[in-house]
């Protein structure tokens, strides 16, 4: 695939904000239902990123991801059509795979490639046996209506005012109010400051716990983001583990001063899920918009630099002022 259009295809994908989320029933229904029609013991929806497939719903398998390099569904989002293995130990592309010699012992695969409206795919709808079996022309022809139902629901699930896990707003919904914040800015030549806020270690903590305890962990946060930037703040779920606050009139050193106290708040707060002490902290980045230089993407930028230097700083900390120099 090339470069230029693997980066868009990425892109592609980035921009639905799904990747390392929770179960939702939507994607869950279509899996079961695919498992169903087709009599087959595992159905997915893989979703392939640079370096990874990963199972945003899972019917009959434990795993939640395998590396992008030994994985069948990268095959079918390169042809762009759907994509069959009948028996993978007499297919010399695959009969080596270490799911074909090892766990979970693939013989069959049928994958439907997940083509978005731009013209992407993003990742597949597929399904998988321990037995060779064939599917007849319009067995793939109703795969592929399947896969169109998972296109719709991350459609949906995209256009979405509200982030559906915690009710915070979505990130596109952040972005026209941002848009709308700054216009107000700059009418008023007044200034506002917005915070990031990243959860430190949350893939560790979902593959520790379960993606249902790094679930419980976001809508806690949320919550307490609620409760420390009380409105007219506007609080979103910017990304599948990062929220992002809007805090109008407020300056740099109040903004400082709030996200230490969320900060404190996060590390001190009792997450528990399934009887289990869950321990979270949370880094932040700080930014001031300047109504004369700023876009909403140099201050996006900006904070999110500041919240990846708090991670890199040790985690669990704030950063409100430029650690490098941010405009390189």
């Amino acid at each position: 695939m090339a470069k230029n259009s693997e980066t868009k295809r990425l892109g592609e994908l980035c921009s639905y904000e799904v990747m390392d989320t929770g179960l939702e029933e939507g994607f869950d229904r279509i899996t079961r239902m695919a498992q169903f029609v087709f009599n087959v013991p595992t159905a997915l929806i893989s979703l392939v990123d640079e370096e990874r497939q990963w199972f945003k719903s899972r019917q009959g398998l434990n795993m939640t991801e395998t590396p992008r390099n030994i994985s069948f569904c990268s095959h079918a989002i390169e042809s762009g059509e759907p994509f069959v293995v009948e028996d993978a130990h007499q297919n010399s592309r695959f009969c080596h795979s270490p799911l074909v010699t090892g766990e979970p012992y693939i013989r069959f695969y049928a994958g439907a490639p997940l083509k978005t409206p731009r013209g992407y795919n993003v990742g597949t709808l597929c399904l998988i046996d321990y037995k060779p079996r064939t599917l007849l022309a319009e067995q793939l022809d109703r795969l592929g209506d399947l896969a169109l139902m998972v296109i719709s629901e991350l459609e949906l699930r995209k256009r979405s005012i509200n982030d559906p896990l915690t009710g915070a707003f979505s990130r596109i919904e952040f972005r026209r109010v941002l848009d709308v914040q700054i216009a107000a800015s700059r009418a008023a030549s007044s200034p506002f400051s917005m915070i990031m806020i990243g959860i430190d270690r949350f893939s560790w903590l979902n593959s520790t716990f379960g993606y249902e305890a790094g679930n419980c962990v976001l809508k806690r946060i949320a919550e307490l983001c609620e409760s420390v930037f009380q409105t007219p703040s506007v609080v979103a779920r910017y990304s599948g583990k990062q929220f992002a606050i809007i805090l109008p009139h407020v300056d740099h050193a109040q903004a400082a001063s709030m996200a230490e106290d969320l900060r404190v708040v996060i590390a001190d707060f009792p997450f528990e899920y399934s009887f289990k002490q869950i321990d979270a902290t949370a880094s932040i980045g700080v930014a001031e918009f300047s109504p004369r230089r700023d876009t909403s993407e140099t201050i996006l930028a900006r904070v999110s630099l500041r919240m990846q230097a708090a991670k890199r700083a040790g985690r669990n900390q704030v950063v409100h002022c430029d650690v490098v120099n941010e405009a390189s």
